[in-house]
């Protein structure tokens, strides 16, 4: 398997790397019982990491080696911020990857039968915005998590500013952040519970995450891995290099999740 590094805006880079790609391991056919691998010579790895990092011109990196469930090697590489080396307990913004989390709440949700993801979102959510498109009764969980809303990606790239429909809902596969968002108000507002304690309610306590963030939380500040603009300076906490910034207390289901 190649080692495909991924960047993403607004954050530092979060890889999950195979051994495999970079050589050297050797490991035991799975079982059910936790087994142990031989891991690579640490410096040749580091190495490479070292080199990739270079090249692609990242100031931080997490890697993990998970086996049988069990994360059996990690480490992070190169400066959280401006003279701050990255740590264990170094956060990652990790984008859109937040989509993640926000589906599997719903899944757990609509298994528990809190919730139909078939059902019109309309009952119990609507966007200002679409009172007069009567489309706006068709749309669904389903729709959302498939990415098939009909929206486009943000409502500020539409000519009016305003969220529309750009396709009818369930025609056609259309990357919608929006989409996330609006899922999100409509399971608040159906269940009268803030999304994020139902995100760790229902995911993130039961996998023993307890070191994550899904709205801006300026405490956590001096942990978070910081961005480079273009001029290889970290411009500050939750900004893209283009300059945007989220606001403290802020939350989005579309992504910015903070996480080791």
């Amino acid at each position: 398997m190649a080692l495909l590094p991924f960047r993403i805006w607004a954050c530092s880079l979060v890889l999950v790397a195979s051994f495999a790609a970079l050589g050297g391991c050797q490991a035991n056919a799975p079982s059910k019982a936790v087994v142990s691998i031989e891991l690579p010579d640490t410096v040749s790895v580091d190495d490479r990491i070292a080199e990739i990092l270079s090249q692609h011109k990242i100031n931080t990196a997490g890697f993990a080696v998970i086996q049988n469930e069990r994360v059996v090697w990690q480490k992070v590489f190169e400066d959280q911020s401006t003279g701050v080396p990255a740590s264990d307990e170094t956060l990652f913004n990790i984008a859109s990857i937040t989509k993640t989390v926000i589906a599997e709440t719903v899944l757990r949700l609509a298994a528990a039968g809190r919730i139909t993801l078939d059902g019109p979102m309309s009952d119990h959510w609507l966007d200002p915005d679409l009172v007069d498109d009567l489309r706006h009764m068709q749309l669904t969980p389903r729709h959302v998590l498939t990415h098939r809303t009909g929206f486009p990606n943000w409502r500020f790239f539409t000519d009016s500013g305003k969220l529309q429909f750009v396709s009818d809902p369930g025609q056609g596969f259309g990357y919608s952040g929006e989409g996330f968002n609006y899922l999100a108000k409509f399971v608040e507002s159906k269940l009268d519970t803030p999304f994020e304690d139902l995100a760790r309610q229902n995911v993130l306590d039961p996998a023993g995450v307890s070191e994550a963030a899904l709205s801006v939380n300026p405490k956590l500040f001096l942990r978070l891995a910081e961005a480079l603009d273009a001029d290889d300076n970290f411009p500050g906490h939750y900004c893209r290099p283009d300059g945007w910034c989220r606001e403290a207390g802020s939350f989005s289901a579309a992504g910015g999740m903070a996480i080791t």
